[in-house]
């Protein structure tokens, strides 16, 4: 079983991670919302396909992002950036 990571990548492309449960991490949701916050980069230890290739440490930015949602969730909407 996996969970499955959706980032709404700029242009409209969503990049699904694939988590799988001995790397699942709880807070995930949590660490992102405040990576958003302090404009930091998450990694994320996932794969890019769902057959089970060999996971590797993704950066994320939450701050380069449209949105993100973990599995069925609905869509997290990311605040606008203040500058």
């Amino acid at each position: 079983m996996m969970d499955v990571l959706h980032l709404g990548l700029p242009g409209g492309e969503e990049k699904p991670l694939y988590i799988r449960q001995e790397d699942k991490d709880e807070h995930l949701p949590e660490r992102l919302r405040t990576a958003l916050k302090t404009s930091t980069v998450l990694t994320v230890h996932a794969g890019f396909d769902e057959y089970g290739g060999d996971p590797v440490d993704v950066m994320v930015n939450p701050a380069q992002l449209s949105y993100w949602y973990m599995d069925e969730q609905k869509p997290q909407p990311l605040p606008s950036r203040v500058y």
